[in-house]
C-alpha cells in the first residue's frame, strides 16, 4: 500500500500500519481469552 501514498505522507502511512499490527494482536488476545471463557462455562 506504501505505493499508493504521496512522499509526504508514506513515512507516516508506514508507521500507522505497523501501529495496527500491534492493535491486532492486542485485539486477538481478548478474543481468544473470551473464547475459552466461553468454552469453559459452557462444558463445566
Amino acid at each position: 500500500m506504501s505505493e499508493y501514498a504521496n512522499k509526504k505522507t508514506r513515512g507516516a502511512f508506514i508507521a500507522a500500519v505497523f501501529a495496527m499490527q500491534g492493535f491486532g494482536i492486542l485485539q486477538n488476545q481478548m478474543i481468544q481469552t473470551r473464547l475459552i471463557l466461553v468454552t469453559l462455562l459452557v462444558l463445566v
